[in-house]
């Protein structure tokens, strides 16, 4: 198993110490777009607070989870009809 790297990341001016497989650059890449997603729903919404705003973002990212899960299972059952 690989060693789980440790990278410092700021989200919402909060600094996080995250630890992980993946590379540093990943990790960083990751909050670099959870910053900019934050930032830009404050913008939109200028009495937010980065935790209500961070909030948010929460729904939005679970609404694209959810979606994109019904994408691969319809994917899915179509390639297990064409199978038959």
């Amino acid at each position: 198993m690989a060693d789980k790297q440790r990278v410092t990341v700021t989200i919402a001016g909060q600094e996080y110490a995250l630890k992980g497989a993946n590379t540093g650059n990943y990790l960083q890449n990751l909050a670099h777009d959870i910053d900019r997603r934050i930032r830009e729903i404050r913008i939109q919404n200028p009495n937010y607070t980065a935790g209500k705003a961070a909030t948010l973002l929460a729904v939005q990212l679970q609404d694209e989870i959810n979606r994109i899960r019904e994408d691969y299972d319809q994917l899915i059952a179509e390639l297990n009809r064409l199978r038959l």
